[in-house]
């Protein structure tokens, strides 16, 4: 609240009052529960899992954004983190596909993620947060988020390539390349909201590629 009030994000529906804090607090812990409650329903280990996660949100706002990287990281978690809970829902082994899946999220969103802490810089400062783009620099942290994600297109062409993933895979990557290709050349605001868009329909493509690939 306090990072997007700074950076006048008045898109989030907190900070435009929209939604009061203490109402978002209990709606938060009341879904938290009911969650955690299903989880248990499905088996022991998703409900660990999800244990772990939700532990993670508490740590993330007073914690692990705070710091280099973990916030992102946390976040790119988050991303991956349905593929393994699908995963062990269904079988206690884990299937190295599902984690090449998992792997390909995380990394896409970590560097999703790096390049949306660019935005943040000046309401992370005031909050007393010391991200990574404090100490690489705009210029640096574009170029770390641009190695993930082009690791991450890498490693999507080493599944088994099936027609529909192929063909929604085309469109995802080439996003993902674009948003290489825009956060290399410039860090202003403009760019990185572009980048965030493009981010979003690659992730969205992603998922329907990944979708094709389990039922061909």
């Amino acid at each position: 609240y306090e990072t997007d009030k700074a950076n006048r994000r008045t898109d989030r529906p907190i900070v435009a009052g929209k939604i009061d804090r203490q109402h978002a607090i209990y709606a938060a812990l009341l879904l938290f529960a009911v969650g955690l409650y299903l989880t248990y329903l499905v088996n022991f280990t998703v409900f660990l899992l999800s244990l772990v996660y939700v532990a993670l949100c508490f740590a993330y706002d007073n914690f692990l954004k705070k710091l280099p990287l973990a916030g992102n990281a946390f976040i790119a978690l988050t991303m991956a983190g349905p593929f393994i809970y699908g995963n062990f829902a269904v079988s206690p082994q884990l299937n190295s596909t599902v984690l090449l899946l998992g792997a390909i999220a995380f990394l896409v969103g970590l560097g999703r993620e790096l390049l949306n802490t660019l935005r943040d810089v000046e309401g992370d400062k005031k909050i007393g947060a010391k991200t990574l783009p404090m100490i690489l620099g705009a210029k640096n942290t574009a170029v770390l988020s641009s190695f993930f994600i082009l690791l991450a297109v890498i490693l999507s062409i080493t599944p088994p390539l099936g027609m529909w993933y192929v063909v929604f895979l085309i469109p995802c990557d080439l996003l993902l390349l674009l948003t290489v290709y825009k956060a290399l050349k410039s860090q202003d605001n403009l760019s990185l909201k572009q980048c965030r868009n493009y981010t979003l329909a690659a992730l969205s493509c992603g998922v329907v590629a990944f979708l094709a690939l389990a039922v061909s």
